[in-house]
């Protein structure tokens, strides 16, 4: 492969997956004579502005705009000519970008992302909205980590059903469905946009309805889920002190279903958490302390070294495995088999309040960084 080639390449996937300012002018900078050549501007034309997955699933217009203002800067600062298209494109772009400007606050823009993510995973493309409206309608750092951990460890999942919890725009779930030989995940989440926008990402990268299912979870409300499982995964849900114990309630609950479904079963939940205030993860230790369930950190202190297959902002993460202490499994299912009405046909009729009894398990992390 040429380097033109390449570069161009590197460009692609840097537009595909709505790459920031700074990366994109840092590129040009790095290549500063390569992409002012006449040649490979008439190639970002065609290749890049006018790549089949960004036609069918664009980024946002905004950053459409912000992509060519940028590249067009740099070729003016090396003093080069700009090719006719691409300035076409970008006024274009700009009578587009005035017009979501005039109506801001009327309508909700949406837009993709795509990532080139490896080799076995390959493309996955997401479509979010482009304003912070919806916690749930957009991409937040432990879920690309948490992808990356079981990317980079496969064997975790192979062969399991799963649940994800809080899956808001299905990135996590989908590129593990793609990558990972799980048996079947089970993506959910609970507002109607969330969920209609969870489906349409299962729909546009084209993942069998035998390996992903979507259903509806609010953690609040009494709930049923139709799914078996082996395994939970929580990304980036422990932010809010109200929610944590909602979340750890309904993993508890979960635990106790797979127990009373069959007595052999070892639960057990991955949840990445970004390091954000350090009071709110020791809340969800706590919470855990009180639910009976044992806290294992599996990063230590120097987090999880692995390929970085997503680009996001720096972060640090805790990663953690969740698991039912021996008395609560025991306590779990003595408890199940006196109060069978609770379960039936693998649906929770009601999200219990009781505290399981037992004895407490001291949790293993020991919470002095955040």
């Amino acid at each position: 492969m040429s380097n033109a080639s390449q570069l161009l390449g590197d460009l692609l996937s840097m537009y595909r997956r709505m790459a920031g300012v700074i990366e994109t002018r840092t590129f040009y900078r790095e290549h500063a004579q390569e992409v002012v050549d006449e040649l490979f501007q008439a190639s970002v034309y065609e290749k890049v502005l006018n790549d089949p997955v960004c036609l069918r699933y664009p980024p946002s217009i905004r950053y459409r705009h912000s992509f060519l203002k940028t590249y067009i800067a740099h070729i003016e600062e090396e003093y080069a000519a700009v090719d006719d298209q691409l300035l076409t494109y970008f006024l274009s772009n700009l009578h587009l970008k005035g017009k979501v400007s005039e109506s801001e606050g009327a309508i909700r823009e949406v837009c993709h992302s795509s990532y080139d993510v490896n080799e076995r995973v390959g493309l996955v493309t997401i479509k979010m909205a482009t304003q912070l409206d919806s916690v749930g309608l957009t991409s937040w750092e432990a879920g690309f980590f948490l992808a990356e951990y079981f990317i980079a460890e496969p064997d975790v999942l192979r062969g399991k059903k799963v649940v994800e919890l809080g899956a808001g725009i299905g990135l996590t779930g989908i590129a593990l469905a793609k990558g990972v030989d799980l048996a079947h995940i089970t993506l959910t989440d609970y507002t109607t946009d969330v969920m209609q926008n969870l489906q349409t990402n299962v729909d546009i990268n084209k993942v069998s309805s035998d390996l992903v299912s979507v259903q509806t979870l609010d953690w609040e409300q009494p709930f049923s889920l139709n799914a078996d499982f082996d395994c939970i995964i929580v990304a980036d849900c422990v932010y809010d002190p109200e929610l944590t114990v909602a979340m750890v309630k309904v993993i508890s609950e979960l635990f106790n279903l797979a127990l009373a479904q069959n007595p052999r079963n070892s639960p057990f939940a991955i949840v990445a958490t970004t390091k954000r205030q350090p009071q709110t993860f020791q809340h969800f230790l706590a919470q855990l302390e009180e639910r009976e369930l044992s806290h294992y950190l599996l990063n230590g202190e120097k987090g999880f070294v692995g390929p970085r297959l997503f680009h996001y902002p720096p972060a640090e993460f805790y990663l953690s495995r969740i698991e039912l202490s021996r008395a609560n499994s025991l306590q779990s299912l003595k408890m199940s088999s006196l109060d069978s009405t609770r379960f039936e046909k693998g649906k929770i009729l009601q999200a219990g309040s009781e505290r399981a009894l037992g004895q407490r398990i001291p949790s293993l992390h020991s919470a002095n960084n955040d």
